[in-house]
Order: C-alpha cells, then sequence, then structure tokens
C-alpha cells in the first residue's frame, strides 16, 4: 500500500512528488505552499484544464475502442465522454456563455475528434496497447532515503517491436516555441526516464501527440482553419536522464528545507512567514497567477484557518496524476 506524504508535516516513510507538485515549487514556493500544503484551489472551473480533462477522456475512449468498434461507434462514445468530463467540471452548455468561450466548446472537440479518427484510426488499430492512463512510481535514489517520483503515462504501446509513450495535449498556439516547449521539458523527462527503467532497451521515447484548437485563420489541409495534430517525438540521452534525476532531487530537498523553516515559522511570533518565498516574477506567468491577490492582502498565511474567498479545500495527490491536461 502506498503511503502518501502529509504535506502538512511532511512525516511519512515514503516521500512521493509529482510534477505537478514540483513545477509548482519551481515557479514560486509561495504558489506551492498555497496549493499543496495547505490545500486551496481557486474554486470557478478553469476553461483550458476543463477542454484539455474532457480531450484525455475522448483519448482514451478512442485508445481503448480502436480495435473492437468502427469509427462511427468510437466517434459517438469518444463525444460523449468528452461532454461528460466538460459537465463534470462544472463547464456550461448555455448557447451564450459558450460563443464567449470558443474555440474551447464541446462543439469544435467534436469537430476535432471527427479528425482525430480520420488521421489516426487506422494506425491506432494496428498497435499493441501496453497502458492506457497507466500510473508508475519510480525510486530517485538506491532506495534508502525513500523519495519516489509519481506520474501517469497517457498511452503506451508497442509497435515492430518498440515500445513508445505518447502524452496529449491540447494547445491554443500554433508558434514554433509550443513545438520546442518540450526540450528540455521536465515532466517529458520524468516519463522518459520511467519509460526507460520499465522497458529497457525496447523503449523508444514519447510522442507529444498534439491537438490545436484556435478560431484560426489559415488551414492546414487536410483540416479546417484551427485544427491540426501535430506530432513531436521526443527521445533522450542518457546523461539528460540522470541529470533530470539529480535536479528533481535538488528540487524536492529545497521543498524539505521550506519545511524545516516552516515549522521554525511557526513558533518565530514573526508578523510574516518565514517559509516557502514568493517569486514575483511568476505573478505574471500566463496572465496572472491565481494566488496574486492572495499575496497581496495576506502577509502571513498561517494566521489563516480557511480559503481566501473565491477558494475552495481540495487535496492534490500525486496519485491522481498530472492536474491539468492543456499546455499553452
Amino acid at each position: 500500500m502506498i503511503k502518501e506524504i502529509d504535506l502538512m508535516t511532511a512525516q511519512t516513510d515514503n516521500v512521493y512528488f509529482d510534477n505537478s507538485m514540483l513545477e509548482a515549487f519551481r515557479a514560486c514556493p509561495r504558489k506551492f505552499y498555497f496549493r499543496h500544503v495547505r490545500d486551496w484551489e481557486f474554486a470557478s472551473p478553469k476553461v483550458a484544464l476543463s477542454f484539455g480533462s474532457a480531450w484525455h477522456s475522448s483519448m482514451d475512449v478512442i485508445w481503448k475502442g480502436a480495435t473492437i468498434k468502427d469509427k462511427t461507434v468510437l466517434y459517438k462514445d469518444a463525444c460523449a465522454a468528452f461532454l461528460n468530463v466538460w459537465v463534470e467540471t462544472g463547464m456550461t452548455l448555455d448557447d451564450g456563455t459558450l460563443m464567449t468561450l470558443y474555440p474551447r466548446t464541446p462543439g469544435r472537440a467534436f469537430e476535432m475528434l471527427h479528425h482525430y479518427l480520420e488521421t489516426y484510426y487506422d494506425r491506432i488499430k494496428d498497435y499493441e496497447i501496453l497502458g492506457i492512463e497507466q500510473p508508475f512510481v519510480i525510486p530517485l535514489t538506491d532506495g534508502s532515503d525513500n523519495i519516489f517520483y509519481m506520474g501517469r503515462l497517457d498511452k503506451i504501446w508497442r509497435d515492430k517491436g518498440r515500445v513508445y509513450i505518447a502524452d496529449h495535449k491540447t494547445t491554443g498556439s500554433d508558434k514554433s516555441s509550443w513545438l520546442e516547449s518540450f526540450t528540455p521539458n521536465n515532466q517529458v523527462d520524468g516519463y522518459l526516464c520511467a519509460g526507460y527503467m520499465t522497458y529497457g532497451d525496447a523503449f523508444w521515447g514519447l510522442i507529444i501527440d498534439g491537438a490545436l484548437v484556435q478560431k484560426g485563420s489559415k488551414a492546414i489541409p487536410p483540416y479546417p482553419a484551427g485544427i491540426a495534430f501535430p506530432r513531436i517525438p521526443v527521445q533522450r540521452l542518457f546523461g539528460h536522464i540522470e541529470s533530470w534525476r539529480w535536479e528533481t532531487l535538488y528540487s524536492i530537498n529545497l521543498v524539505k528545507e521550506n519545511f524545516r523553516l516552516l515549522e521554525e515559522s511557526k513558533i518565530s511570533g514573526c508578523d510574516f512567514m518565514m517559509a516557502f518565498p514568493k517569486n514575483t516574477t511568476a505573478c505574471s506567468h500566463y496572465g496572472s497567477c491565481i494566488y496574486r491577490y492572495v499575496c497581496k492582502m495576506i502577509v502571513n498565511p498561517l494566521r489563516m484557518e480557511d480559503a481566501p474567498e473565491g477558494f475552495k479545500v481540495s487535496k492534490w495527490s500525486p496519485m491522481k496524476g498530472e492536474e491539468n491536461g492543456a499546455s499553452e
């Protein structure tokens, strides 16, 4: 039985981290504290994440069913799966509101799913599928300090004797910067490390299975404007994988040191929190950090018992896999 880390006390036999946790810490230690120590999550649904999660669900249906269902049935099932997750994550079906969300809407997703099946159905049905939403746990050291890295691989398949991992990403960008964003990339490197450790020499690498969703002004045949499915192969030298492992351990040790500082801060009586410092250069990343106004208004969050207005308490668990299904 895997035992999760209790981040409020950092006391457990085994300590597990995933990419979402580490990327939050690297972006801003205070963001990590709010999301992964206090469990504060934005209460309103986030369109890009809901769309990405729903797209992942429809991909699961397609990859599971391609060998046993024809395209017509599979298309209907994939659309239904998308719609179910869209509603479950709190998104609307009101036509007026959907117009303001376009192109990230169910209707646009249904159009994308049609073209995805036309492009990939014949390939997928010939794959030997080894795993769908497959969780993994890998040791970051020899195991003596019980530090593990966790994740979830979207798809694993074997084709002509080679093993591949697919990672689904939805994006609103067709710029080269998006295509290049996966090298280097900590999340991808973690997946590659898991692939090499699990499948050895049979493992070839990872494929970014991209899905472009934008209004679009220029069509890329055979797709209509705003729809495309870029596939990006990613491989790494073993030295890069070892570098990722060291850098991951480095970040985890910084997290552990901040937990030590947090305990000191609790008894210091100081007016501010002497742990998990703010990285103010990250406040405006991707528009604006959701915790920005919290940092503006609250000097010492240790003195707050309840989540701030506009947030809810929702414990993140590395057992769930990645927190988002979107990549901008």
